[in-house]
């Protein structure tokens, strides 16, 4: 008899309940979602850059073009992926900018509610227990470290590491019968990790690597030569299908990524010095968010470092929970503080913390910065331990089978191993993996942390599916057995029981015992935290925080420590959904009380409120672009907090969130961690130009610019005092209304603050009858830095031979109007007078296209960094279009239809047998029935049961009619 089954081995039933409580959890958290004011806070996708997206008509499959940072610049094609798909529903292709809104308040619980369920799905086809499945799904949905990245505008991670366990899931499912389906799917979901994580997905991809390995090599047939090859076999077909489905993003990425970018240039006849400064300076730039070895407290103690640098604490004061640790803190700053440790001279002391607080002053970001958690919650480390100790000891000594115990092994070696990786700096290993191809350009070590965190809530499902196994007594027993006695469990207890035990209480010793120490050199925490800009009364605070959260920590310990002991003593003893539902409830308290911190709402209306200065900019934004005077104005110190003042909220607020909310295009950027090289290069000569602002704002069409009214006079009177091209447009004054949190401008003729005018800036689009071509780009560059030369009478011109033309001296060149403009197409209006350049004040990429009156034009790189196009005399169409290759594109589609194509055939139209093919472990349970009962260590039950149910059969043969009791799951 053949049957359709489900693809997994579970049904909606065991579905829904789980999708419930993991949702219900997450709704308590982030409730105010629904509250129409409000968004998530969200430093790395603010609620300005998600809506910038909104202007994007044509299909984001062809790549992005970022126009609103520095001259443009290309950005990671949209992939194939779970957050495309989440913003094509709720975001902004359906609902305009208001779409951005939506997206940002769901973005960040929906990928964590993926990730619980991704965490439920792949327990339920390791066939744990279901209490243990939602268990699980609740460990890793409020995962801290997971659900800090996603409040911090980073859900992509979340969504990394669930298809992680999707993968995982693939592999382990006894529903797919075929080797190659599991490979197909399994590779797929690595695949979406890549176009989700980046960096972050290879870590995860290498990891799935090493799981699928060990499984199918523990699993397999035959000699160990066979079974570790084929199962090295099966990992190729994995890395294939992950390759194929990431395919666009790989593409993507290494054109945006690594191909160009500075950091990885190595100059030309570079000596031995300098080959060493540059590497030093490159180690420092990757390991920068190196987590401290005595940080590693982060992972099972919740804030005694603190949390995050919220907007709050940035912009509007302090929090006793701001982070004080050394995540992010510069390796200068660290050999500071060892040398005043070290050095016994209290005037040599003195003199370097005098130095270390003028640093706090000027560099604040050089001591720590911390965007995410690495709470993982107590009792799933506390689990994940019972679990490795249960692995260790002596074959038969456990319920778990061999097999179950190599896999144990294999997490715990994952999550030790990704721990010291994530000690970055602070830990010799990263020196060495940091050596292998590709790894030198991740950013932050402290990346390895996440796939620690997926190890440890494997761990913990492993720890928690055989402590709940001594819930499942047989029910004439629990009949027999008396009401449960603490004293008398402990004479009768089994060895192990009672030295676990014994091991909570000493842990909770001398835990309560550093609590008094650290509490003891309260003097000394408080020094060390003056140093870093707080005052002595902020430092008593956030130390009195960290107590706090120390003695949190040991109450939640002889919580989760009482709890295990009472399933040890039988207190649940036949009641295992009520244990589940007692643990669920104080680890779902727990994990909401590490994560809630992390999250943060900011009322957007307020905050993205436009003003009249605003409304300025965004006329026309696509015709010039803004940027800071961020210089100080001659014998004027008295301005230099005003000017540093306007821009630490010009650079913190209007740059990464208002600008691109209203599409104003500025020359700055707030973080570009990986600039190209013509970037640098062209920026390294604009400074040896006597008035390099004044040139670097001339080529990039830096039309407006914020600074002091004072800045106007000078600039007119030292750069330009023959034509005076800068110009006071508004001065105004930050103003503070009652009842608001973010201030707003108010124009008036007294303000301190002002937005300025420069009218000797290239247009952003011009004609040019003038025009040079010069072969060597960098003799361009050396051209157009000197005060002599004049960017608004000749444009160079990038090309084979040298070519001059003057054009004529009696004939404009012409005017240039848009038709449309878009991210990725404009279209010009040209009416030139003669032959002539169009230059067109936009960064150069070779994907640009361009077509004149329809037929295709040669795209000429000008200027060094700018495109233009030569156009003759006449009205002409020119339109620029930008069109990366779709070759990845292809081929990641393909992969994406077969998997969809295999999950609809493995869900709804595979017939197979009514019986379950058993395990090669159910095979040997059943071997062992047949032979007779079989007596076991410590009184656990048999490991391999898949619903961890005690055979009833044997108590009921009058129910078997002959017929042998069936492994199948209840559908």
């Amino acid at each position: 008899m053949s049957v359709r089954k489900a693809l997994v081995c579970t049904n909606w039933k065991e579905a829904l309940p789980a999708v419930a409580v993991v949702a219900l959890t997450l709704i308590l958290l982030f409730g105010k979602s629904f509250s129409s004011a409000y968004t998530l806070f969200s430093n790395d996708g603010p609620l300005g850059q998600v809506a910038a997206q909104a202007v994007y008509d044509e299909s984001s499959f062809d790549g992005y073009w970022n126009d609103t940072y520095w001259v443009g610049r290309h950005m990671p094609s949209a992939p194939f992926n779970v957050t495309l798909l989440i913003y094509q529903v709720i975001g902004s292709p359906l609902f305009g900018k208001q779409g951005a809104v939506y997206f940002l308040k769901f973005y960040a619980p929906l990928s964590l509610l993926l990730l619980g369920m991704s965490a439920w799905l792949f327990c339920r086809q390791m066939r744990f227990h279901p209490v243990v499945c939602v268990l699980v799904g609740i460990a890793s949905a409020l995962n801290v470290n997971a659900l800090s990245n996603a409040a911090w505008g980073l859900p992509s991670f979340a969504i990394t590491r669930a298809m992680c366990f999707l993968a995982m899931a693939a592999i382990v499912s006894p529903a797919i019968k075929r080797d190659w389906m599991r490979l197909v799917l399994a590779g797929c979901a690595v695949g979406v990790g890549v176009s989700e994580g980046f960096d972050t997905g290879a870590i995860f991809s290498l990891y799935l690597a090493a799981f699928a390995l060990v499984w199918f090599g523990l699993k397999g047939s035959g000699g160990a030569a066979k079974r570790w090859g084929v199962a090295g076999a099966k990992v190729g077909g994995v890395a294939l299908f992950a390759g194929l489905m990431a395919a666009h993003t790989l593409m993507s990425l290494v054109q945006t990524q690594i191909i160009d970018t500075a950091r990885n240039a190595v100059p030309e006849n570079e000596t031995e010095e300098q080959r060493r400064a540059r590497e030093e300076k490159a180690w420092v730039f990757a390991t920068m968010a190196s987590v401290p070895k005595l940080e590693t407290l982060r992972v099972f103690v919740s804030g005694v470092f603190g949390y995050r640098m919220s907007p709050d604490e940035e912009h509007f004061g302090y929090l006793n929970s701001v982070y004080w640790g050394s995540v992010g803190g510069s390796p200068t700053i660290e050999k500071m503080r060892r040398e005043m440790e070290a050095n016994r001279d209290p005037s040599v002391r003195e003199q370097i913390r005098a130095e270390m607080k003028r640093l706090a002053e000027v560099q604040p970001g050089a001591f720590h910065f911390s965007g995410s958690g690495e709470y993982a919650g107590l009792l799933v480390v506390m689990l994940a331990v019972w679990a490795f100790l249960q692995s260790v000891r002596p074959s038969g000594a456990t319920a778990f089978s061999d097999f179950d115990r190599w896999m144990i092994r294999f997490w715990t070696v994952i999550a030790v191993l990704s721990l010291m990786a994530a000690w970055g700096r602070f830990f010799p290993l990263y020196s060495l993996i940091y050596k292998l191809p590709y790894f030198s350009t991740i950013r932050n070590p402290v990346k390895f942390t996440q796939p620690m965190q997926l190890a440890l809530v494997v761990l913990f499902a492993y720890g928690l599916q055989d402590l709940l196994r001594r819930c499942r007594s047989a029910v004439e027993e629990a009949k027999k057995r008396r009401k449960p006695d603490l004293k008398a469990w402990w004479k009768s207890a089994p060895a192990f029981d009672r030295r676990w035990a014994v091991g909570l209480g000493v842990t909770a010793a001398v835990s309560v015992l550093c609590l008094l120490l650290y509490m003891t050199s309260e003097s000394d925490v408080v020094r060390y935290l003056t140093t870093f800009r707080f005052s002595e009364s902020q430092a008593k605070e956030i130390v009195n925080f960290s107590f706090g959260a120390v003695a949190k920590y040991i109450g939640w310990l002889l919580v989760f420590g009482g709890l295990t002991i009472a399933v040890l003593a039988g207190f649940f003893d036949g009641r295992t959904r009520t244990a589940g539902a007692v643990f669920g409830l104080f680890l779902a308290l727990d994990l909401m009380g590490g994560a809630k911190p992390w999250i943060i709402y900011e009322n957007y209306k307020e905050r993205y409120a436009s003003n009249p200065v605003i409304e300025t900019l965004k006329k026309d934004s696509y015709q010039h672009r803004v940027s800071f005077a961020q210089f100080p104005v001659p014998n004027r110190p008295d301005l230099d907090n005003r000017i540093n003042g306007l821009y630490g909220y010009y650079f913190s607020h209007w740059l990464q969130n208002q600008f691109p909310y209203y599409q104003i295009q500025s020359s700055d950027i707030h973080q570009d961690p990986r600039p190209a090289k013509s970037k640098v290069n062209f920026l390294a000569m604009m400074q040896t130009n006597s008035v390099h602002p004044i040139r670097l704002w001339q080529l990039t069409n830096t039309r407006y610019l914020f600074g002091v009214p004072e800045h106007v006079e000078d600039l007119n009177a030292r750069a330009d005092p023959i034509l005076k091209r800068f110009k006071l447009v508004a001065r105004f004054h930050m103003v503070q209304n009652p009842g608001q949190k973010w201030p707003t401008v108010q124009v008036r003729d007294d303000g301190p603050f002002a937005l300025f005018e420069f009218g000797g800036v290239l247009p952003r689009a011009r004609l040019f009858s003038g025009w040079e071509v010069l072969a060597d780009n960098e003799e361009i560059l050396r051209r157009i830095a000197p005060p002599t030369f004049d960017p608004l009478r000749t444009v160079l011109v990038e090309g084979a031979s040298a070519e001059i033309h003057a054009g004529s001296t009696n004939q404009a060149p012409g005017a240039v109007t848009y038709e449309s403009y878009s991210p990725k197409r404009i279209v010009l209006k040209a009416q030139a007078g003669q032959d002539s350049i169009l230059l067109l004040n936009d960064q150069y990429h070779p994907d640009w296209k361009v077509t004149v009156d329809g037929e295709p034009a040669e795209l000429l790189r000008c200027n060094y960094l700018m495109r233009g196009v030569r156009v003759p005399a006449g009205s002409h169409e020119v339109e620029f279009r930008f069109r990366p290759s779709r070759k990845g594109f292809y081929a990641s589609l393909f992969t994406l239809l077969l998997s969809v194509g295999l999950l609809g055939y493995l869900g709804f139209a595979q017939p197979v047998d009514t019986e379950d093919t058993p395990s090669p472990d159910d095979r040997d349970r059943g071997n062992r029935k047949k032979a007779g009962p079989e007596k076991k260590s410590d009184g656990q039950e048999d490991s391999n049961d898949p619903e961890g149910k005690p055979d009833m059969a044997a108590a009921k043969p009058g129910k078997s009619k002959g017929r042998g009791r069936s492994n199948k799951r209840r559908r």
